[in-house]
């Protein structure tokens, strides 16, 4: 027999304590939800362009965010973050780089690229999104998962996502 070395105080601790202390389920046998698809940059977009991906329910835990593109060449610095607002064409800014900042684009990935850890600390799994945009509990029942191009896109390019999250 082994005894284990460390354990996880939130998870496996709690479980073995008496009386047992539940976690919520967004961190312990939760409900895992995906979100699939695909936005187009044009000519026209300038410099700041934010491109909506989709809503998130503010109590969802966000465990991978990936982006597939096409090399838009021009783009070596986009943010992941998240948005308010009633709908895609009057968002307001919660925290536009809270999950990734300046990355580059300009190469394209078929494989996609993790970036729900670029800027979040990996100790912060656990987040809901609400905590993640930096407000308190309760401010918005939603917010928008978006890309911001620094830079100016200079064309049409694709870009697809996968983003995996867990719910109550």
């Amino acid at each position: 027999m082994v005894a284990a070395t460390r354990s996880s105080t939130n998870l496996v601790d709690n479980a073995e304590a008496l009386p047992r202390v539940y976690a919520p389920s967004k961190e312990s046998h939760g409900s895992m939800r995906q979100v699939a698809g695909t936005v187009e940059t044009a000519v026209a977009d300038a410099a700041n362009a934010v491109y909506a991906l989709c809503k998130l329910p503010a109590e969802a835990c966000v465990t991978s965010i990936k982006l597939f593109h096409d090399a838009i060449t021009s783009v070596t610095d986009a943010n992941v973050g998240l948005y308010t607002g009633d709908d895609s064409s009057d968002l307001t800014d919660a925290d536009e780089n809270c999950y990734a900042d300046a990355v580059d684009l300009s190469s394209a990935s078929t494989t996609g690229t993790e970036v729900a850890f670029e800027v979040r600390d990996v100790a912060n799994m656990g987040n809901t999104v609400w905590e993640d945009a930096g407000d308190s509990q309760g401010d918005f029942v939603e917010y928008y998962l978006c890309i911001t191009s620094i830079s100016n896109p200079g064309g049409a390019n694709t870009i697809s996502y996968v983003v995996t999250y867990a719910l109550d």
